[in-house]
């Protein structure tokens, strides 16, 4: 359970930056929040839950592989690896691609730059976290930004009460 809440609070803060940035302007009602929450709940549910098991049952290999996934593929044929690469890079560039989105939409409200211009002085100022590797990438900054996301849900759930009428 506590790992659940830990897993949902990481994917918050990207979530939040894309809402802010563009949200206010294309969700049209309630319901599409709705669908569109319950929808993506249930798929990265059920993709969790099928992740989590047969990670389970491999185990005692994944100390081997420093992306787990790939462990999971050891027994498949090569051009699955290939696809889940490609899906996997797909996945961190859209990752990306939000964050700075989400960064450059705030910043954007204090330095009045084109936006283009702020996101090149973004990615250029962030080159130098691409040499940390993916391992020490997880075990240092995942935490810090696992931390600031759940300080993030905190506040979502307590702001009906702490909302002033």
């Amino acid at each position: 359970m506590v790992y659940g809440v830990y897993f949902y609070s990481l994917n918050i803060l990207s979530i939040i930056a894309v809402i802010s940035a563009v949200g206010g302007e294309k969700i049209k009602s309630t319901g599409e929040i709705i669908i569109a929450s319950v929808g993506s709940g249930l798929v990265l549910g059920i993709i969790s839950y099928i992740y989590n098991n047969s990670l389970i049952q491999i185990s005692e290999v994944i100390i081997l592989y420093e992306i787990p996934l790939f462990a999971i593929l050891k027994n498949y044929p090569t051009y699955t690896y290939v696809i889940m690469s490609i899906l996997l890079w797909f996945a961190i560039f859209t990752t990306a691609i939000s964050s700075v989105l989400g960064i450059v939409t705030r910043i954007r409200k204090v330095i009045p730059i084109a936006l283009w211009k702020l996101a090149i002085i973004t990615l250029i100022i962030l080159i130098p976290l691409t040499k940390v590797g993916f391992s020490n990438l997880i075990a240092w900054l995942y935490p810090l930004y696992g931390l600031l996301n759940l300080y993030l849900l905190l506040a979502i759930f307590l702001y009906p009460f702490t909302k002033k009428s």
